[in-house]
């Protein structure tokens, strides 16, 4: 899409039972606020009925557009606002890539530890069969996304591999950092900005997935028994793969 960045289907992955997990239910993206003409028509197309927005309101900025037959549902997460504080000192930083990917490892970190009420809140909206389909956005669709749509995909048993892969995909979807992109930030910042750095905050990496799912299987006892601490039983978790699998 031309106005909606890292939009796509969070379908069509295998599951360790030899299903798969159904397309045209769960999407996934950034922001909305900008999405124009086209974009809009297509969203209206797939007949999206809900979109779960997982932004703080300190981030919604523009006047949302209007998505006919779609409900919002807001289920903010601050953590992204916390890390963007301490990773902005950092962008001029000699040296600091590492700094900067160890601080995106910690917020996955603790989004596996202060994010389960919202997630909580997002498994109860994809219980609903009237939802569906689905979008779950944030800014980027990258972390905050990133983690939740992972969940669900866990939920319902995706493989651990198309897990990642469709986490990887954000870099394939949306690549902020363009030669272009690249050369206007160097002129803007008079050549204070530190490209490796920059990049390491806006790239998704298998290591910042995978600091949140040790975290669940180090403090939370696995993905089972967090899925529990979401509120989830064993009966919902049957019915929200009997909603998303076939």
């Amino acid at each position: 899409m031309k106005t909606i960045n890292n939009f796509r289907d969070g379908g069509g992955y295998a599951t360790t039972d030899g299903q798969r997990m159904r397309t045209g239910r769960l999407y996934r993206s950034g922001t909305v606020d900008g999405a124009r003409n086209g974009d809009l028509d297509t969203l209206e197309t797939i007949g999206l009925k809900t979109i779960v927005d997982l932004r703080a309101p300190t981030e919604k900025k523009k006047e949302l557009p209007t998505i006919t037959g779609a409900r919002r549902i807001d289920v903010p997460i601050e953590l992204e606002n916390r890390t963007r504080e301490k990773i902005q000192p950092l962008m001029t930083k000699r040296g600091a890539e590492g700094e900067v990917i160890d601080i995106l490892k910690q917020m996955y970190r603790d989004l596996a530890d202060e994010a389960w009420p919202q997630a909580g809140q997002l498994f109860q909206i994809l219980l609903s069969a009237e939802a569906y389909p689905v979008l779950i956005h944030c800014r980027a669709g990258k972390d905050r996304t990133g983690f939740m749509c992972a969940l669900v995909q866990q939920a319902v048993g995706v493989e651990r591999a198309a897990v990642f892969q469709d986490y990887l995909k954000t870099n394939d979807h949306f690549q902020p950092v363009t030669p272009r992109i690249e050369r206007m930030m160097r002129i803007f910042s008079l050549g204070r900005l530190q490209m490796e750095n920059v990049r390491a905050s806006l790239s998704a990496r298998e290591e910042y997935l995978q600091a949140a799912l040790d975290q669940i299987e180090r403090n939370h006892g696995g993905m089972t028994a967090y899925l529990a601490r979401c509120g989830m039983r064993e009966d919902e978790i049957e019915a929200l793969r009997g909603l998303l699998v076939e």
